[in-house]
Order: C-alpha cells, then sequence, then structure tokens
C-alpha cells in the first residue's frame, strides 16, 4: 500500500455518501475510514456489502464508545481520518478544538446516479436523499473548511488538489 501525502493541519474529513472514502482509505495506509458500515452494524459483513447495500440493520449499541476509541486511536497515530457525517462526531471533535473538513457532492442527482452505478436499489437512494438535506443542512451549523466534490471527482481528487494548493500558496509567501 501507500502513503497520501498529507502536510495539512487538518487532520479530519468528514464526507457524505458516493464521496469516494472507501476507495480512497483502503488505498492508503495513513488514511482510516472511521464510522463505517463495519462499526456501525453488528450484521455487517464486508463480503456481502456491495450486494447489500442498505440491508444492515442490527445497530451496535457501542457505536458510539466504539467511534471514539478508534477515533483517539487513529488520530494519535497521525493518519488522517475520513467520517461520514455523524452530529455526535462533529460534537465531539468540535468540543476538543480539533479543526475538520466538509468533503461533499452538491448535487444530488449525481450522488444518485453514483449510488445506482454501484447497485444501490431506486428505494435505498430514495431513503438516502431525505439524509442527504438534513446532513447538509447540519453541516452549516459547524465551522469548517468546505471542499465541493465536482462531477467526474472522487474525494482523493479533491484532497490532493487542496494539498498542491495549499503548498503553493505556502511557498509564495
Amino acid at each position: 500500500m501507500m502513503v497520501f501525502n498529507w502536510t495539512q493541519p487538518i487532520r479530519v474529513i468528514f464526507a457524505r455518501m458516493a464521496s469516494g472514502k472507501t476507495t480512497f482509505a483502503n488505498k492508503y495506509d495513513n488514511v482510516a475510514n472511521i464510522g463505517h458500515s463495519e462499526h456501525k452494524y453488528l450484521d455487517y459483513d464486508r463480503s456481502l456489502s456491495e450486494k447489500n447495500k442498505g440491508k444492515f440493520t442490527q445497530i451496535n449499541p457501542n457505536f458510539e464508545r466504539d467511534f471514539f476509541a478508534v477515533f483517539e486511536s487513529e488520530y494519535n497515530r497521525g493518519n488522517l481520518i475520513v467520517i461520514n457525517v455523524e452530529k455526535f462526531a462533529l460534537d465531539y471533535l468540535t468540543e476538543r478544538g480539533i479543526d475538520f473538513m466538509f468533503a461533499y457532492r452538491d448535487s444530488w442527482e449525481s450522488i444518485a446516479d453514483l449510488s445506482r452505478r454501484r447497485g444501490n436499489s431506486d428505494e435505498f437512494i430514495e431513503k438516502k436523499k431525505k439524509t442527504y438535506n438534513d446532513k447538509m443542512e447540519l453541516m452549516k451549523n459547524y465551522d469548517c473548511v468546505n471542499l465541493p466534490i465536482p462531477d467526474g471527482k472522487f474525494l482523493e481528487d479533491v484532497l490532493f488538489e487542496y494539498e498542491q494548493n495549499n503548498k503553493v500558496n505556502k511557498n509564495e509567501q
């Protein structure tokens, strides 16, 4: 595996569905995707995940406690952390003064299209539309760097561009 070259002080990125969180985290040794289905659901099985998207139902009653333990471990190791938008996680970081970014697709249609291509049902996608709107509204309550993900790009692409643009800006100072 590889290491993602990230020199920015912000090491936590909240990102929405169809942003490329899992692919990004699976590609790099220093990127952790926490709060993902494997932590949230007791009946999660990675080998069945693509086939059964949206069908996991047994929520881990210790999800928040487990999340904090995994977060602290990954953060203390110096990893870049990607997280699905969860209010308890946003509050946890805010209370501790930990800065974060929000990476998102601002077009529901592009998310729906990507979700269909991944094999998600229309019923699942329609349920997620309300969640998408609710989470976008929630993020307006937090002070963070906003990082839109344009059509045709994914989380890794926009983080790479952000890193490169900020390196250029730092060198010009």
